[in-house]
């Protein structure tokens, strides 16, 4: 049977056929990794790049904790969870690239390509993408873990082993889960469905990886006890038991069981949506390249009505018809197009995660809270901008190259204030509602104030490198990783900064002096960065 579920494979060809699996992988990264710009050259994966040197400082910061007298297993817990996070969210992040682009069925659709053949490659390319973050996190902690109690001189290769196991069992379980649900829901509900599931998957990556420091935090000298029940319900906790039975550190049959768990699981979940849901795959992927038929009734009525809401709740704000326009176009995007909610969405779960844990964890949990609640708020505006701005739609950004328009100030300011509007505010009001809730001191979320008054201001930065034109770049396998890592440094850190000063200000007693002073910095540096973001002309010729 075809991709499509037409054709029928010709019975001397295996199933699933290895050759045609190699030629889908190869072109599968060849596509995602070298995306092309609106009237420019074919690009470099300079996004995947900047990814993957950014993780490689990250593994490099992962791997001191080696020299901190810890025992291997504590050691390789630490370094499968965070990699266990960092594969989960990638996967993720790129689900609707690598495994849900409807053009590719024009392509593959009327081909005699097998569902199973299809999905293993779509698994395979996800596979890739994955260990190569993995890879670049694990390099140097894979030999900094020589110097842990109980390793040996072949620590590489079994941490090796167990880290080719923990992303090809990641990966199984993407894929498995949104298979499942290419078979349960129709095509009409998917989209939503599998938006908001990113939600949920980012949610249990998140407290997953969580849970593992503050296991640490109640024993002495950086040791987990694999004897902790917890550890029994964590994946991670699994690969590095399997590294030490690797290593010949502990034979016990706890430590076997969760080893057993690691190697037995991979394959079997894996073989489960091969077997049984690459059919649904297939079906539900050539579901997505047509247009419902609800799709085909005219709706400007209902596209009038939302304008004139949009108008009425926001006009005040939005005095420059491209920048209202701006707005509706984000708006619409953030609301009906699957490739951008799969991108956005899994943002919101950091703030109930990130809260809750905040309420549970008595010692650190009021700072911790209002802290990561803040830093992440202050990531959204400039996260939001650059995924608006890589789209399987980038052919549209024609459309404002063409437009009697001077500059994309206005194009730039509607889709911010979307991102503000639509994003950040709601989310601080739940994180914010949460925390009041759980938290019995409440003086602690004072110090978040000069960060809030600097978010109009923060999200201006991202408007200085450039024309800024939505829709503009085809998406490629890590530039959703290095938007993610971009935000962070560039609005977290202020936002972060802003909290300290703001905890600083409270226990030193000048916090309302902070307070007035920054409302004069900022009254002095908004206008000048509208300015700059003002004066740039918009280049014809390309990106």
């Amino acid at each position: 049977m075809s991709a499509a579920g037409g054709a029928v494979t010709p019975a001397a060809r295996p199933v699933p056929d290895l050759a045609q699996v190699r030629a889908l992988v190869s072109a599968t990264l060849r596509r995602a990794t070298r995306g092309r710009m609106v009237a420019g050259r074919l690009g470099r994966p300079r996004g995947l790049i900047f990814v993957l040197a950014m993780y490689a400082v990250l593994g490099l910061l992962l791997g001191l904790l080696a020299f901190s007298h810890t025992d291997v297993f504590t050691f390789s817990l630490i370094v499968c969870a965070y990699t266990f996070l960092v594969a989960g969210m990638a996967m993720v992040g790129e689900a609707s690239t690598l495994l849900f682009d409807p053009a590719e069925n024009d392509i593959l659709g009327h081909r005699p390509i097998h569902p199973r053949t299809l999905l293993l490659a779509k698994s395979l390319g996800m596979v890739a993408l994955a260990m190569m973050m993995a890879l670049a996190i694990n390099l140097l902690p894979m030999f900094f873990g020589l110097v842990v109690r109980g390793a040996r001189w072949w620590f590489p290769i079994a941490h090796l082993v167990s880290l080719v196991l923990l992303v090809l069992f990641s990966t199984s379980v993407v894929v498995f889960a949104y298979a499942l649900l290419a078979r349960l829901v129709s095509r009409r509900t998917f989209d939503t469905i599998a938006s908001w599931s990113q939600v949920a998957v980012t949610a249990v990556l998140i407290a997953s990886y969580q849970i593992v420091p503050r296991l640490m935090d109640r024993m002495q000298n950086f040791r987990v006890d694999t004897a902790h029940p917890v550890l029994l319900f964590l994946p991670p906790a699994w690969f590095a038991s399997l590294t030490q039975l690797l290593l010949g550190a502990d034979t016990g049959p706890r430590t076997i069981g969760m080893a057993a768990a690691a190697v037995l699981s991979t394959p079997v979940i894996g073989w489960a949506a091969l077997r049984y849901l690459a059919h649904d795959y297939t079906r539900q992927l050539a579901a997505l390249s047509e247009t419902p038929v609800a799709a085909a009734a005219p709706e400007t009525g209902k596209a009038r009505a939302r304008a004139v809401k949009i108008d009425s709740m926001f006009g005040a704000w939005l005095r420059d018809p491209v920048e209202r326009a701006s707005f509706r176009l984000a708006v619409a995007y953030l609301t009906r197009d699957r490739d951008v909610r799969m991108r956005v969405y899994p943002t919101l779960a950091l703030f109930i995660v990130f809260p809750a844990i905040a309420i549970i964890d008595k010692n650190q949990g009021m700072r911790f809270g209002v802290l990561l609640c803040v830093y992440f708020a202050a990531t959204v505006p400039t996260s939001v901008l650059m995924t608006m701005k890589a789209s399987p739609h980038y052919l549209a950004a024609d459309i404002f190259r063409y437009a009697p328009i001077s500059g994309t100030a206005s194009v730039f300011h509607g889709i911010r204030k979307a991102a503000l509007a639509l994003i950040t505010v709601p989310a601080l009001l739940v994180s914010g509602a949460i925390l009041w809730i759980g938290l019995p001191d409440h003086h602690m979320m004072l110090s978040a104030i000069p960060a809030l008054l600097a978010f109009p201001t923060l999200s201006l930065t991202a408007g200085l490198a450039g024309d800024y034109i939505p829709l503009s770049l085809a998406p490629t396998a890590g530039r959703q990783g290095a938007i993610n890592v971009g935000a962070m440094l560039l609005g977290g850190i202020g936002g972060v900064g802003l909290v300290t000063l703001g905890i600083l200000g409270d226990k030193y007693g000048w916090f309302w002096k902070l307070i007035l002073i920054e409302a004069v910095a900022l009254a002095i540096l908004h206008p000048l960065l509208l300015q700059g973001i003002r004066v740039r002309r918009m280049s014809r010729e390309g990106e």
